[in-house]
């Protein structure tokens, strides 16, 4: 059976553009992990996100049963938001790196 021109686009150029281009997305963000605790031992479901220089905010995450959290983002300059319960977010200024980012130990009350 022959080929419609259209199947040979999509086939030899499209798909490889595509592959091509999640590829490099997906190589351009960086991990950025920590852990949240409380008296040394973890708080798990704690939620947190990270806010780029526009204000932009990374979809949130919980904190696991080990108080770990973990993002994804582009390497940057962002804003590591904590929301716990009482009446204002803590936040850390962040320096993401390629390809992790550990942050330090937070301690809330």
């Amino acid at each position: 059976m022959k080929r419609s021109p259209f199947q040979f686009t999509l086939t030899k150029f499209l798909l490889p553009c595509l592959l091509i281009i999640l590829i490099a997305e997906s190589a351009s963000a960086a991990l950025v992990r920590g852990r949240i605790d409380r008296n040394g031992k973890p708080v798990p479901g704690v939620t947190v996100v990270i806010i780029d220089h526009g204000g932009r905010s990374s979809p949130a995450v919980r904190s696991g049963n080990d108080g770990m959290y973990y993002l994804s983002v582009p390497p940057g300059a962002y804003v590591l938001q904590i929301n716990v319960p009482g009446p204002a977010p803590m936040r850390f200024q962040v320096q993401v790196h390629d390809p992790v980012t550990d942050v330090a130990p937070i301690s809330i009350r």
